[in-house]
């Protein structure tokens, strides 16, 4: 873990079981997050980030992001139903555990190729576990004349929630949970996206 970020990993009982840690410095040789090795304790297919805090939530629903940093600014701007996976894609465990917690959820993964697969994988491990799955896509990120900014491949820039919620607020990220798409809505503007579709 040297030169990286570290964040504590606990479970349910507030037992810290584990550490994940975020590189500090541009290497692209090295993994951006790396956790502590699994063991008997620490098992990343049975735990989730933040569900220690997100157990005892007053919302309806969970809102699932990907990374520790997304969550923690979720916390930060009042959403104390945000959790993250530990570094892996989402699996049936971590789902039957989010079930026990709230009967809706909603993904707010990042929108790149890895973040709409995961996605797609996330909807269909969820709503196996019976859970009523919800998608809020962040909107492409804009300058200050309201222009879209585009990326280094000349395609629109995408906000993760972290950067969303310091560049809009959370006011902003509420007004977008008001009603975030089903999933086949989802679903279903993402192929029209593809073919481009009018």
């Amino acid at each position: 873990f040297r030169d990286r970020l570290m964040f504590p990993i606990i479970d349910v009982r507030g037992n810290v079981i584990g550490f994940g840690g975020r590189i500090m410095k541009k290497d692209d040789n090295a993994a951006k997050y790396l956790n502590s090795p699994e063991t008997l304790i620490f098992n990343k297919r049975k735990n989730l980030f933040g569900l220690n805090v997100a157990k005892k939530t007053k919302h309806p629903y969970l809102i699932l992001v990907e990374g520790y940093m997304d969550a923690i600014a979720l916390h930060q701007a009042g959403f104390d139903n945000a959790i993250a996976t530990c570094g892996t894609a989402l699996t049936p465990q971590q789902a039957q555990i989010m079930r026990k917690i709230a009967a809706k959820a909603v993904v707010c993964f990042d929108q790149d190729d890895a973040g709409k697969k995961a996605t797609d994988r996330a909807i269909d491990i969820l709503s196996q576990a019976d859970i009523d799955v919800r998608v809020l896509r962040l909107p492409a990120v804009r300058n200050q004349r309201g222009e879209i900014v585009l990326d280094k491949k000349g395609k629109p820039m995408k906000d993760d929630p972290d950067s969303f919620i310091k560049r809009n607020g959370a006011e902003a990220f509420k007004k977008l949970l008001t009603k975030p798409p089903t999933d086949i809505e989802y679903r279903l503007s993402a192929i029209k996206a593809k073919y481009s579709l009018d």
